[in-house]
């Protein structure tokens, strides 16, 4: 396992729980796959585990991608109504001056 990752004061137990103890078996054999499997039995569960935490965080990153992805896309919008907002109060103030110029010369003349 890389640095940071390591399993602990557990990970030497677990070990020995993975490693296979010579077992008789019918028709004998078993001898001559013990340490092979000795090696590769650890390895492979060991793979596993750091498999499942790769894609976990794999798996948090990409959820982290879409929040803020989504995020993102919610204040553009958001933006968007405000300034639309903002434009048509800013109309609304620039005609209604604009009126009272044009009544006010209008009264003049």
């Amino acid at each position: 396992l890389p640095t940071g990752m390591g399993l602990g004061s557990g990970h030497l137990a677990w070990m020995q729980c993975m490693t296979l103890r010579s077992a008789p078996l019918k028709g004998g054999g078993w001898e001559e796959w013990a340490g092979p499997l000795n090696q590769i039995i650890p390895k492979y569960m060991t793979s596993l585990i750091y498999g499942g935490l790769i894609e976990a965080v794999a798996s948090e990153n990409g959820a982290r991608m879409q929040a803020m992805d989504s995020a993102t896309n919610n204040a553009e919008e958001m933006i968007n109504k405000l300034s639309l907002q903002y434009n048509r109060a800013r109309q609304g103030a620039i005609t209604q001056e604009l009126t009272e110029i044009i009544a006010g010369a209008n009264a003049i003349s």
